[in-house]
């Protein structure tokens, strides 16, 4: 955790980001001169030549929240320091340092693995339909990923590199999972590897039919598994990641299911007593998700005559909660996947803003569909042009 250092007057958190942002290169390049780096906004980063990034999203969320005595200059010298270190390291060096690291797909928007051609994108493998596993080398003090770049670089394929970070790992996961009460098992090395472990849950769980474990990774400390078919496993499962939701460095709420050697998501029977909690992880987290994935600059390259990228809004009821979008006349949207669309024209003019009314998500792509076109993002996002005909705003119920 670092010290905040609060600067005077009241700025957005965009402004307070891009403050950090610049304290962090001014303190890299008073470590080092030389050093030749970009601020890439969009993805709030930093770019270093030779293909080095510094994502900035998780130290800035420590450093704003809090309790420690670390100084930006003193992140960045450390940070410099190892820099340089990698940078000139061998193949040898590293071996014994790297470790696997599981996220989530928003930050590739490729919906596939793309041609390691690509100077400088990340690395990484589809353990399923939202989850990647990346390569990072472990540092004293943080970690740093290796991208496609950096492979060539060390002249060894991913898949070379993430045997090599498995077994690694394994020498460092020799503890057993906590196993609760309820049934829950949870991670207890606490190390920022916990969730990198589904990569090896055979062996932590041995002799399990791990087509049957529910898993969910709230974050890189925490792995959580249980059967599923315990509910008051996966009900302490759900209240576990709800209280890590509201902490920093949240990854996913969203439980995914072992099914035929990949995971995919998992959504209990309406009827079980922990499709409510589950639910409302997976919208927060989707939500998200879809927060992150705004900040991609590859999102950019959808973006060329596109007027509208759409916000995902959260509501609840006394019930239960929902997600809102709007798509509106005469704007090109990219349009998220939520619980209901809001159908409106916006004010122009002397007109005032209309609203149509809200139409579940699952009706507007029965009649809407045809004219959705999916980007194959994650999450999924969909261009939408021509704004409904009066024939097709009655048959949504409008």
């Amino acid at each position: 955790m670092y010290e905040k250092q609060h600067s005077s007057g009241n700025v957005s958190d965009s402004q307070a980001r891009d403050q950090f942002a610049q304290a962090m290169i001014d303190a890299m390049k008073s470590c080092r001169g030389n050093l030749a780096i970009t601020y890439d906004r969009d993805n709030f980063q930093i770019d270093i030549s030779g293909g080095t990034t510094l994502l900035l999203e998780n130290v800035y969320r420590e450093w704003s929240s809090a309790k420690a005595s670390t100084t930006i200059r003193d992140i960045a010298h450390g940070w410099t320091q190892n820099w340089e270190m990698v940078a000139s390291a061998s193949l040898e060096s590293m071996r014994p340092h790297l470790l696997p690291i599981v996220d989530i797909l928003y930050r590739t928007l490729a919906p596939k693995p793309v041609k390691y051609a690509h100077a400088s994108a990340p690395a990484y493998q589809l353990l399923g339909d939202h989850v990647t596993v990346e390569i990072a080398r472990d540092l004293p003090d943080h970690i740093m990923f290796l991208d496609k770049a950096q492979l060539l670089k060390l002249s060894i394929s991913f898949e070379e590199a993430i045997a090599v970070a498995k077994e690694n790992l394994r020498r460092v996961s020799t503890k057993a999972l906590i196993r609760r009460p309820s049934g829950l098992m949870i991670s207890p090395w606490q190390d920022n590897y916990d969730s990198a472990r589904l990569t090896i849950l055979d062996e932590l769980v041995p002799g399990a039919l791990h087509d049957d474990l529910v898993a969910m990774i709230p974050h890189r400390d925490c792995l959580l598994v249980a059967p599923a078919n315990n509910e008051p496993a996966l009900a302490e499962m759900a209240t576990i990641a709800k209280l890590r939701r509201q902490g920093p460095r949240f990854l996913s709420g969203i439980p995914l299911l072992r099914s035929g050697g990949t995971w995919k998501t998992f959504i209990p029977p309406e009827c079980s007593s922990v499709y409510s909690p589950f639910r409302e992880l997976r919208l927060r987290s989707l939500a998200s998700h879809y927060v992150h994935q705004d900040k991609n600059r590859e999102l950019l390259a959808y973006c060329q005559d596109v007027d509208v990228i759409a916000s995902v809004f959260i509501g609840e009821t006394c019930i239960d909660e929902f997600t809102l979008a709007f798509w509106m006349r005469d704007y090109v949207t990219l349009l998220p996947e939520v619980t209901y669309v809001v159908f409106t024209n916006p004010a122009a003019g002397d007109q005032e803003r209309v609203v149509y009314g809200n139409v579940l998500w699952e009706r507007v792509h029965q009649v809407m569909g045809y004219r959705m076109q999916p980007l194959g993002t994650y999450p999924e996002r969909w261009r939408v042009e021509a704004f409904p005909s009066p024939a097709e705003m009655k048959e949504m119920g409008l």
